[in-house]
């Protein structure tokens, strides 16, 4: 059933809109549930051909090497990302960190304390959360807004910084 622009509106005079109440998407319904977190094998509900998504982008993570082969280094030293994605760094030296800010002047937006730790400025001002290899370090939240993120690694200070710059989509 297709309604017109009228149609529509007089159901919406007649059932009224809230708010809070989700909008239904237009279109071609697409079953995202056949491949979550993976568009790529969305398909068209009803024909089940592969959907159109393009133009539809997906949250990325970008990989960032901390210490590779010894060194005092991020690789890359500087990601860019878009909001919502993540960026993900993984030990292969150490000990280091990976705090945001400049050196001796950590900004507590984010650092690579443990899961469920505080984090501010404070507990971010420290080598005591220096970690070596295995282990990885996410984060996401941080990276919601279009800006330039430094961070640097408390241990070695100005020897190893690294940025990550947050483009608008």
């Amino acid at each position: 059933m297709k309604l017109g622009w009228l149609g529509a509106l007089a159901m919406v005079a007649a059932f009224g809109c809230d708010e809070d109440e989700p909008v239904p998407p237009t279109g071609t319904p697409v079953d995202l549930a056949a491949a979550p977190g993976d568009l790529a094998g969305a398909r068209d509900l009803a024909s089940g051909a592969p959907a159109d998504l393009a133009g539809v982008s997906q949250a990325q993570t970008v990989m960032v090497a901390v210490g590779p082969n010894g060194t005092t280094t991020y690789a890359p030293s500087s990601v860019t990302i878009h909001p919502g994605d993540t960026v993900m760094w993984t030990w292969q030296g150490g000990p280091h960190t990976v705090t945001s800010g400049t050196p001796g002047a950590p900004d507590g937006k984010f650092c690579s304390l443990p899961p469920g730790a505080d984090v501010n400025a404070t507990t971010c001002n420290t080598t005591a959360y220096a970690r070596n290899p295995p282990f990885t370090y996410s984060q996401t939240a941080a990276f919601n807004t279009p800006g330039t993120f430094p961070y640097f690694c408390e241990v070695h200070g100005a020897l190893m910084t690294g940025s990550v710059v947050v483009m608008p989509r």
